[in-house]
């Protein structure tokens, strides 16, 4: 069920999106819908299941799947900028955004899993599974940007 649902509210997500930017905004309509929705029905709701899992079992593979999932959001959003500003000497663009995303992110890994044992793998994991999405991101980004 918790594919579905994922599976579904992403694509509702998606659709209200383009539609907002075709009709309010006037860019037009995007090639890139058609990929987005065909993403709803595969990737999200496939993360989503996995997430829904790794909830509910103890040890470091769920561990590792909740790390993942908050890697993939600190990894695609604003929270780096955040995390490299004082090494790069410019501001981040974004600081509230960065700042939601790590308190999502920390939601994932300690807040969801019923079990402390994938709560403790999964804030061991999250460095390293961001490391991962940030790979992911940049084999795959070509495909939807």
């Amino acid at each position: 069920m918790a594919a579905l649902r994922g599976a579904v509210f992403f694509a509702a997500m998606t659709l209200a999106y383009y539609s907002y930017a075709a009709w309010a905004l006037g860019f037009g309509w995007n090639r890139l819908l058609p990929v987005w929705l065909l993403l709803s029905a595969t990737t999200v709701a496939a993360t989503a299941a996995g997430v829904w899992w790794a909830t509910r079992r103890a040890g470091p593979l769920p561990g590792a799947a909740m790390a993942l999932g908050a890697g993939i959001v600190l990894a695609g959003g604003q929270f780096l900028s955040l995390w490299w500003a004082p090494a790069d000497g410019a501001p981040p663009l974004h600081p509230v955004q960065g700042a939601v995303d790590g308190v999502v992110a920390l939601a994932l890994v300690l807040g969801l899993p019923r079990h402390l044992p994938t709560r403790l793998w999964g804030a061991a994991l999250l460095a390293p599974m961001t490391w991962v999405a940030l790979r992911l991101f940049d084999t795959f980004g070509g495909l939807i940007g």
